[in-house]
């Protein structure tokens, strides 16, 4: 692949990323502002969690993926054969499936791709986006569960994680990465 191949593709990648953040930072923000009256912690938790899902994926789509195939299916099959307890317990089955899925990752795979980096540098950008948030708009006259501040925080988020990244990434050891970093993503 060429040069303006290579360009094309990272756009491409981050737009959807950033389509990925936009809409679970929308959904977040909207779903907590329901239950929490404090803006600030809305948007605080909306970009902190938005922003810890997307590094996931953006970052180590192959131990994201893994994970959530593997979700899937077993609450598929949770549902299929009619198991009683309701939605707690199929939450933590699911769960726990994801977690041991990534846990039985090639130590390849893991070393590779960071994901304990990954996490750790979304959740990181996401925070200070968020506190950059509840600071703008306290300044601004910005919806909290509108277009226009999804908007903002993708920004924001987009350039913390590009700047935090590189950091974590160089200071994440082999061992935490094969350990903790799959399961955790």
């Amino acid at each position: 692949m060429g040069k303006s191949g290579r360009i094309v593709l990272s756009a491409l990648i981050w737009t959807f990323a950033g389509a990925l953040f936009g809409g679970v930072f929308a959904g977040l923000s909207t779903g907590f502002g329901g239950s929490i009256d404090h803006r600030w912690l809305v948007l605080l938790l909306a970009a902190t969690l938005a922003a810890t899902i997307t590094s996931s994926f953006f970052g180590s789509m192959q131990v994201a993926l893994l994970g959530c195939m593997v979700g899937v299916l077993v609450s598929l099959g949770y549902l299929v054969v009619g198991a009683e307890g309701g939605l707690p317990l199929l939450v933590l089955i699911t769960a726990g499936a994801a977690v041991a899925s990534g846990g039985i990752l090639p130590a390849s795979t893991s070393i590779r791709t960071r994901p304990l980096a990954q996490l750790m540098s979304g959740l990181l950008a996401g925070l200070i986006a968020g506190l950059l948030l509840a600071a703008s708009t306290s300044l601004l006259p910005l919806e909290s569960g509108g277009w226009l501040i999804a908007m903002v925080a993708v920004g924001f988020v987009g350039i913390l994680y590009v700047v935090i990244s590189p950091l974590l990434i160089g200071r994440c050891t082999d061992r935490a990465s094969v350990r903790l970093g799959a399961p955790l993503v």
